[in-house]
């Protein structure tokens, strides 16, 4: 089955709109503008994509939900969502409850506490968008604990910014680190970006956790190109499209270049 045909942006945008109107997050929530559900609908497809979902599978950093809900919808069976105890909208009963609608049992974890499973007990784990939100060291330790929950040949699919992505070189001409501020946003007793990762980096993490990478893709992300302008207002709306338009034909060619890493590996 070909996932991104059966369940493309549309799916995914459905989804954030259904959990915007059903769930008071208690944290601020990204304004569904149509460049924002389209940016993330399609990264959500992507994710979908790498390979099928299957039961029992387990995303970690659930987040606002979405992604788990279509995980949930397509892996017909178990699945597990993993998020930090501190995020306000955990225990809402509204979020539960869309959860529970799509087939999401959600748990309480902080990741530097491990992870709450057994030894081979889950089929596939989604880690997108999370590691770059971890110290180096607690991201060590938790891609060992996946390599422990999962059972040999079980899947991890991971998705993170590349640092190697070409609008950072934007920022580096305009006299801009590309690191992570030294002051990280927070919320709760989760961060912001902390580390952000090379493909060659985050593979080696990977084999030497014992997950092997046996797909690494690329993919575009437009909202990119105006943060790394320094903000929204620094670059008219015309000039972002024509700087994305040139950075998707220069990926066509050079894909390292591309804003988002997707990996598919396997426990060995």
């Amino acid at each position: 089955m070909n996932t991104i045909k059966t369940k493309g942006s549309f799916f995914w945008l459905s989804l954030m709109r259904k959990a915007a109107e059903q769930i008071d997050y208690g944290e601020p929530l990204p304004e569904l503008t149509p460049e924002f559900v389209s940016v993330w609908s399609r990264h959500y497809a992507a994710i979908a994509g790498v390979t099928s979902p299957k039961a029992p599978l387990l995303e970690i950093g659930t987040g606002f939900g979405i992604l788990a809900a279509g995980l949930g919808v397509m892996a017909g069976g178990v699945v597990f969502g993993a998020e930090h105890p501190t995020r306000n909208y955990l225990f809402n009963p509204g979020y539960r409850r869309f959860l529970k609608d799509y087939g999401v049992q959600i748990v309480a974890n902080d990741l530097n506490e491990g992870l709450p499973f057994a030894d081979c007990s889950i089929s596939q784990i989604y880690l997108c968008d999370v590691i770059e939100h971890l110290f180096v060291p607690d991201a060590v330790r938790l891609l060992s604990e996946i390599a422990r929950v999962l059972p040999v040949s079980g899947e991890l699919v991971l998705s993170t910014p590349n640092i190697n992505r070409l609008s950072n070189l934007f920022r580096f001409f305009r006299g801009c680190s590309i690191n992570p501020p030294q002051l990280i946003a927070s919320c709760g007793n989760t961060h912001g970006h902390v580390h952000e990762f090379a493909p060659k980096e985050i593979s080696a993490l990977l084999a030497d956790a014992r997950l092997q990478p046996v797909c690494v893709q690329f993919g575009l992300n437009p909202l990119f190109t105006a943060s790394a302008f320094g903000s929204d207002s620094q670059i008219s709306p015309e000039a972002a499209k024509k700087i994305n338009r040139l950075t998707a034909f220069i990926c066509r060619f050079f894909p390292g270049f591309g804003d988002q890493i997707f990996i598919l590996a396997r426990r060995i």
